[in-house]
Protein backbone atom coordinates (compact mmCIF):
# COMPACT_ATOMS: atom_id res chain seq x y z
CA UNK A 1 0.00 0.00 0.00
CA UNK A 2 1.38 3.37 -0.85
CA UNK A 3 1.48 6.12 1.36
CA UNK A 4 -0.66 8.18 -0.77
CA UNK A 5 -3.92 5.28 -0.46
CA UNK A 6 -3.36 5.58 2.95
CA UNK A 7 -6.63 7.09 4.93
CA UNK A 8 -7.22 7.83 8.57
CA UNK A 9 -9.61 5.00 8.66
CA UNK A 10 -6.71 2.77 7.32
CA UNK A 11 -4.96 3.59 10.68
CA UNK A 12 -5.59 2.03 14.37
CA UNK A 13 -3.31 3.70 17.14
CA UNK A 14 -1.89 1.33 20.33
CA UNK A 15 -0.78 3.45 23.33
CA UNK A 16 -0.26 1.91 26.19
CA UNK A 17 1.04 2.56 29.94
CA UNK A 18 2.85 5.64 29.96
CA UNK A 19 1.27 7.57 26.71
CA UNK A 20 -0.10 10.38 28.45
CA UNK A 21 2.86 10.62 31.47
CA UNK A 22 4.51 13.73 29.26
CA UNK A 23 1.32 15.91 29.62
CA UNK A 24 1.45 15.20 33.68
CA UNK A 25 -1.60 12.53 33.44
CA UNK A 26 -1.29 10.22 36.16
CA UNK A 27 -1.04 6.94 36.01
CA UNK A 28 -3.90 4.49 36.99
CA UNK A 29 -2.30 3.57 39.84
CA UNK A 30 -2.04 7.22 40.82
CA UNK A 31 -5.33 8.23 40.05
CA UNK A 32 -7.10 5.39 42.46
CA UNK A 33 -4.54 7.30 45.32
CA UNK A 34 -5.79 10.20 43.97
CA UNK A 35 -9.89 9.35 44.27
CA UNK A 36 -9.48 7.43 47.36
CA UNK A 37 -8.11 10.52 48.84
CA UNK A 38 -10.50 13.02 47.70
CA UNK A 39 -13.30 10.54 48.85
CA UNK A 40 -11.76 10.78 52.37
CA UNK A 41 -12.52 14.92 51.94
CA UNK A 42 -15.73 14.27 50.29
CA UNK A 43 -18.92 12.64 51.35
CA UNK A 44 -18.71 9.81 54.35
CA UNK A 45 -21.72 8.15 52.51
CA UNK A 46 -20.04 7.55 49.27
CA UNK A 47 -16.56 6.63 51.55
CA UNK A 48 -18.13 4.27 53.10
CA UNK A 49 -19.75 2.94 50.52
CA UNK A 50 -17.06 2.61 48.25
CA UNK A 51 -14.81 1.17 51.46
CA UNK A 52 -17.42 -1.74 52.19
CA UNK A 53 -17.67 -2.88 48.12
CA UNK A 54 -13.95 -2.68 48.28
CA UNK A 55 -13.03 -4.74 51.35
CA UNK A 56 -15.43 -7.16 50.29
CA UNK A 57 -14.21 -7.79 47.21
CA UNK A 58 -10.61 -8.05 48.83
CA UNK A 59 -11.90 -10.48 51.52
CA UNK A 60 -14.15 -12.63 48.53
CA UNK A 61 -10.95 -12.73 46.10
CA UNK A 62 -8.63 -12.29 49.02
CA UNK A 63 -6.60 -10.38 46.68
CA UNK A 64 -6.35 -6.64 46.07
CA UNK A 65 -8.73 -5.26 44.13
CA UNK A 66 -8.51 -2.81 41.49
CA UNK A 67 -11.08 0.58 40.92
CA UNK A 68 -13.00 -1.39 37.27
CA UNK A 69 -13.72 -3.98 39.74
CA UNK A 70 -15.21 -1.80 42.64
CA UNK A 71 -17.14 0.26 39.86
CA UNK A 72 -18.58 -2.83 38.22
CA UNK A 73 -20.31 -3.58 41.71
CA UNK A 74 -21.39 0.35 41.96
CA UNK A 75 -22.69 -0.26 38.05
CA UNK A 76 -24.27 -3.66 39.38
CA UNK A 77 -26.15 -2.09 42.64
CA UNK A 78 -27.78 1.11 40.03
CA UNK A 79 -29.11 -1.27 37.56
CA UNK A 80 -29.83 -4.10 40.06
CA UNK A 81 -32.24 -7.01 38.88
CA UNK A 82 -32.09 -10.23 40.25
CA UNK A 83 -32.19 -11.98 36.71
CA UNK A 84 -28.21 -9.96 36.16
CA UNK A 85 -26.91 -12.03 39.16
CA UNK A 86 -27.00 -15.26 36.97
CA UNK A 87 -27.83 -18.58 38.57
CA UNK A 88 -24.93 -19.50 40.05
CA UNK A 89 -24.77 -16.51 42.23
CA UNK A 90 -28.10 -16.88 43.34
CA UNK A 91 -27.52 -20.46 44.49
CA UNK A 92 -24.51 -19.60 46.23
CA UNK A 93 -25.92 -17.16 48.42
CA UNK A 94 -27.77 -17.86 50.86
CA UNK A 95 -28.96 -14.29 51.41
CA UNK A 96 -28.96 -11.66 48.46
CA UNK A 97 -27.67 -8.30 50.17
CA UNK A 98 -30.56 -6.37 47.72
CA UNK A 99 -29.70 -2.99 47.49
CA UNK A 100 -31.93 -0.14 49.05
CA UNK A 101 -32.85 3.19 47.65
CA UNK A 102 -30.62 5.13 49.85
CA UNK A 103 -27.76 2.74 48.78
CA UNK A 104 -28.32 2.81 44.81
CA UNK A 105 -28.74 6.97 45.40
CA UNK A 106 -25.54 6.95 47.14
CA UNK A 107 -23.62 4.56 44.51
CA UNK A 108 -25.15 7.19 41.30
CA UNK A 109 -23.35 10.11 43.63
CA UNK A 110 -20.50 8.04 43.91
CA UNK A 111 -20.05 7.56 40.37
CA UNK A 112 -20.69 10.77 39.60
CA UNK A 113 -18.01 11.64 41.74
CA UNK A 114 -15.77 9.19 39.90
CA UNK A 115 -17.22 10.46 36.19
CA UNK A 116 -15.96 14.24 37.32
CA UNK A 117 -12.18 13.26 39.23
CA UNK A 118 -11.81 11.19 36.17
CA UNK A 119 -12.48 14.09 33.51
CA UNK A 120 -10.61 16.69 35.88
CA UNK A 121 -7.58 14.30 35.80
CA UNK A 122 -7.35 12.89 32.93
CA UNK A 123 -7.32 16.05 30.55
CA UNK A 124 -5.01 17.58 28.74
CA UNK A 125 -3.75 20.56 30.07
CA UNK A 126 -4.58 23.21 27.10
CA UNK A 127 -0.72 24.74 27.76
CA UNK A 128 0.21 21.31 27.12
CA UNK A 129 -1.15 21.05 23.64
CA UNK A 130 1.86 22.08 21.82
CA UNK A 131 3.52 19.09 23.33
CA UNK A 132 1.91 16.70 21.65
CA UNK A 133 3.08 17.11 17.94
CA UNK A 134 6.56 17.32 20.13
CA UNK A 135 6.09 13.94 21.99
CA UNK A 136 4.84 12.22 19.01
CA UNK A 137 6.38 13.64 16.03
CA UNK A 138 8.31 10.63 15.13
CA UNK A 139 5.02 8.59 16.02
CA UNK A 140 2.79 10.55 13.87
CA UNK A 141 4.82 11.60 11.00
CA UNK A 142 6.28 9.33 8.56
CA UNK A 143 9.94 10.10 7.88
CA UNK A 144 9.74 8.79 4.21
CA UNK A 145 7.38 11.78 3.66
CA UNK A 146 9.89 14.25 4.68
Amino acid sequence: MSTESITSSDVVFFFGAGASAPFNIPTMKKLVIDFETELEEGASSEKRIYQEIKNALVDRLERPVDIEAIFTVIDGIIDYSTERLGFLSLYSAPELNVPDKSKTLTCRSLRMTFKKFISAECCIPTDSFSLIGEVYHDFLIDSRLN
